[in-house]
């Protein structure tokens, strides 16, 4: 079940980035209650995606294989901490041709939102943090987070 809510959420932050962005960026137009989230899907301009759920726990994976993501466990990230980071560092105006996208998804129709963060000082601490509590046994998500990692450092 968890795979599968990380392959729907790598998919409407996929769909969610597409669309032109919105006219408004008051922080304001886009809070949302921590009941009505399911999870926050991060996805950067390489192929690599974080979802996390509300209790902390999650997924980190590269690209669009199952075999190329891994588990972190509850706690790893503060969930509502989280989400008042991004919706402060975080607006409309990107693309993620270079911007790494991040989506609140939420139940109901609207209730999916997404937003760009135009620096990588955000991110890589996120995705370091997701790596140090993610079990890649059994993967080769190791080598590919060596080899081309998430978001390049300046």
């Amino acid at each position: 079940m968890r795979l599968l809510l990380a392959s729907v959420c790598a998919v409407l932050a996929l769909v969610s980035c597409v669309d032109a962005p919105r006219e408004t960026s008051s922080l304001e137009s886009h809070r949302v209650s921590q009941r009505q989230l399911v999870a926050i899907s991060i996805l950067t301009p390489t192929p690599w995606w974080l979802t996390i759920s509300p209790d902390g726990s999650g997924h980190i994976g590269y690209g669009s294989s199952i075999q190329d993501e891994a588990r972190f466990t509850s706690e790893t990230f503060s969930f509502l901490d989280l989400r008042d980071q991004f919706l402060e560092a975080c607006t409309v105006e990107g693309s993620l041709e270079r911007d790494p996208a991040v989506t609140f998804v939420g139940f109901g129709p609207a209730a999916t939102e997404s937003l760009y963060c135009s620096g990588v000082g955000v991110m890589v601490p996120l995705f370091e943090r997701a790596v140090a509590g993610a079990d890649f046994s059994g993967t080769r998500l190791g080598e590919l987070y060596t080899a081309q990692p998430p978001v390049a450092v300046p």
